[in-house]
């Protein structure tokens, strides 16, 4: 009696999940940390010099009719951003000024000090989590399985690329050659990534001073 044939289901070993996840949570402090850190000077600036000239964006409070309204500035341009960028509501339910709003930063409402602690930390996690999953893959064989692509895969690279915007489920075989090396850039360029961050707080993070103006 012939066997009867069974739906294979392709699926990233156990130690590529929980890297992954690790990554996912990284990314979430990393970006409400970050949030935190920026609520401090909540300016970009355009060049090698802080002012108001080379500002490209501000997010900031304005008087209208004696209350302060929350306000955002792109260029020239101004949004009323009042109770979401500006200005939100605290925990007590009162106005206060905000860049972003305490729900979004990370940890807590205003907390420079502990948001830059948590933002490196996660920095350095992400880092040394990419550079577990540069290893496991060499010595696992899933570098050489997975992630280089053949030379059949590299003729047949218009055809992955459509598959996946037509979103069709694949094994990992039959990964695009653009996903297959987005997965090998992601040790390299986190590292990258946070030395360069670090080198641009060695050089400018004991130079810029922060105004924070708060409504009276």
């Amino acid at each position: 009696m012939a066997a009867e044939s069974q739906e294979v289901i392709y699926r990233h070993r156990l130690p590529v999940r929980v890297m992954h996840w690790i990554n996912v949570i990284c990314l979430f402090v990393l970006l409400g940390s970050g949030l935190q850190i920026f609520n401090a000077h909540p300016s970009l600036y355009w060049g090698a010099d802080s002012r108001e000239g080379t500002r490209v964006l501000q997010i900031t409070q304005k008087q209208v009719d004696g209350e302060w309204q929350g306000v955002t500035r792109i260029g020239g341009h101004e949004f009323d951003t009042h109770g979401v960028l500006g200005t939100s509501r605290n925990d007590e339910g009162k106005v206060t000024a905000r860049a972003f709003p305490s729900w979004a930063t990370i940890p807590g409402p205003q907390w420079l000090a502990l948001g830059r602690v948590w933002h490196f930390f996660f920095a350095w996690l992400f880092v040394a989590n990419g550079a577990c999953y540069l290893l496991w893959t060499l010595f696992s064989g899933h570098l050489r399985h997975d992630l280089v692509p053949t030379k059949a895969e590299w003729r047949g690279i218009e055809a992955g690329q459509c598959r996946l915007l037509h979103l069709h489920h694949a094994p990992i075989r039959a990964l695009s050659v653009a996903g297959q090396m987005s997965h090998l850039q992601h040790g390299i360029g986190a590292g990258a990534e946070e030395r360069g961050s670090n080198e641009r707080n060695e050089r400018h993070g004991n130079k810029r001073k922060h105004r924070i103006r708060a409504p009276h």
